[in-house]
């Protein structure tokens, strides 16, 4: 009898998906926190607290913080006529004049992806080197690419990266330099949002107060960076159109604020249109077991512009909890 290699171990496996060796597959890892539950209701796991406001459309999303001291200031911007992974060139600039310092931050709108001045010439910068926060290679910089430099303008957070779906409910990313206390637009409409990141700071190397981004239509708050975090924390996530997810795991933790009582924690996804269905329950203790991590034996599918999330039922005011979920995604 004539057997075919041996199945790699399912570790192996993700490390080569996480690595973007595997067409056709990747992975998110979805988390958040909560520092205040109560016994009230239920809230879901992020750091807006309460529940979800489940997207109805694609919105104009505004950009703001409760602190004056997030803002960056654009330095220079254009269109590269050449680069690579670590520099960009435009010969119709003059990085110079424009006062571009070592350490300004490098964004590429075109290729969305960015990097930090490291030596700065008339019309050519060197970056550390391009990056990108998916399993995807990195693209050099080149001809037609649009760009922006961005700077500090206070000892916060300058500039952000919004990662979501459009109204397709096909993936889209941008960057945002922020204004302080003043609504910066999202340039594209997004039916979800599920990750914001800082990509640069001032002297505080931290957001100095909770940016949030906000629907422009009905006000209603989608994703926001708590003070001093520089990323969500929210156990939320909507499927693309363009995919199928396949939930490997969750976990959740009572977090040390807390003292006593305990809490079950609820993995939920909906379908579209659909109501949240329960894929798995967990408790867990504050004075015992405060901590636990479910790994399927089987997959977990969920469909293509579904929503997973993350819920917890408490014991006792002001819980403090923290969880998320690690999906494998499938192109469709």
């Amino acid at each position: 009898m004539t057997h075919g290699p041996p199945t790699p171990p399912l570790r192996d496996f993700l490390i080569e998906v996480s690595k973007g060796n595997i067409p056709g597959h990747s992975i998110i890892n979805k988390f958040g926190r909560n520092i205040d539950v109560d016994t009230a209701a239920a809230e879901d796991i992020w750091d807006v607290g309460g529940t979800f406001v489940e997207p109805t459309t694609a919105r104009t999303h505004d950009l703001t913080s409760s602190a004056a001291a997030d803002a960056g200031t654009l330095v220079s911007s254009g269109t590269a006529t050449g680069g690579s992974i670590t520099s960009l060139v435009d010969t119709g600039a003059d990085f110079v004049s424009d006062g571009v310092a070592v350490g300004d931050m490098v964004v590429n709108d075109t290729n969305i992806e960015h990097g930090t001045v490291t030596v700065v010439a008339v019309t050519t910068l060197t970056i550390h080197q391009m990056e990108t926060d998916s399993s995807k290679s990195r693209t050099p910089n080149a001809s037609g690419d649009a760009y922006r430099v961005i700077t500090p303008a206070s000892t916060g957070a300058s500039a952000i990266k919004i990662n979501g779906l459009d109204l397709l409910f096909v993936e889209q990313s941008e960057f945002i330099i922020l204004n302080g206390v003043s609504n910066v637009a999202t340039a594209s409409t997004y039916r979800m949002i599920h990750r914001m990141f800082v990509l640069g700071a001032g002297s505080g190397d931290a957001n100095a107060g909770n940016i949030t981004a906000t629907a422009q239509t009905d006000a209603t708050v989608t994703a926001q960076i708590s003070t001093g975090i520089n990323q969500t924390l929210m156990a939320v996530y909507m499927v693309p159109a363009n995919k199928r997810a396949l939930i490997l795991c969750y976990h959740c933790a009572i977090d040390a604020l807390t003292a006593t009582g305990a809490a079950d924690a609820f993995l939920l996804s909906k379908g579209f249109g659909g109501v949240y269905r329960t894929r798995h329950v967990g408790g867990v203790i504050a004075a015992g077991t405060s901590h636990f991590h479910h790994v399927f034996p089987s997959d977990v599918t969920v469909p293509a512009c579904s929503i997973i999330k993350l819920r917890a039922a408490v014991t006792a005011n002001n819980t403090d909890i923290s969880g998320g979920f690690d999906i494998l995604l499938v192109d469709l």
